[in-house]
């Protein structure tokens, strides 16, 4: 089956495409919040019964059934190019940049799909995360900068689901003393 095809039996079973689906799920809802949007669903789909729209309401608990099965499945982080995360280590925090082969073309005005597939080709990584550069200086100004810029740090955790440029990724720490310690592994 092709992906035109599954998106016309998911649209007919759920009255919507996947990613309306996906996207009644908030990066941080919870499983109370998640219930809540279900159980509004619920009620609507009652409103639709009672004047006589059986296929809509179908759809509607369908859509209901499917918020609630997404209870305790992992979403992923949307992380982007450029973006510092942080991570936990034996060696204290590690603060690293978030990189792409995307988002490096845009910042070089290349076409991004065709530095991708480039990529792929020579069996390069598409996505990594390089330690954060530390200076000694004498500027107090700097050092403020720097600790504001890592306030707004992610988290980021060995285990963890990360999305980058569309793709998702399982989040795996190597070594804390390599440049390149987080890794992240495709997941399908």
């Amino acid at each position: 089956m092709n992906e035109q095809e599954q998106n016309m039996r998911f649209a007919k079973r759920f009255g919507c495409p996947l990613a309306t689906l996906e996207s009644m799920i908030d990066k941080t809802a919870t499983a109370p919040s998640i219930a809540i949007v279900a159980v509004s669903i619920l009620s609507d789909s009652q409103e639709l019964i009672e004047r006589g729209r059986n296929e809509e309401a179908r759809q509607a608990i369908n859509r209901a059934k499917w918020l609630m099965a997404q209870i305790g499945r992992p979403v992923p982080m949307t992380l982007v190019d450029g973006q510092m995360i942080v991570t936990d280590s034996v060696e204290g925090p590690q603060y690293s940049i978030v990189g792409s082969v995307e988002g490096y073309a845009r910042k070089y005005q290349e076409d991004p799909a065709i530095a991708f597939k480039r990529a792929v080709e020579r069996g390069h990584e598409v996505a990594w995360a390089n330690k954060q550069a530390t200076v000694i200086c004498n500027s107090p100004s700097f050092y403020a900068h720097e600790d504001a810029e890592r306030a707004k740090a992610i988290t980021v955790n060995a285990g963890a689901l990360v999305e980058i440029e569309g793709r998702r990724y399982k989040v795996t720490l190597t070594h804390p003393r390599y440049s390149d310690f987080v890794k992240f592994t495709p997941v399908k």
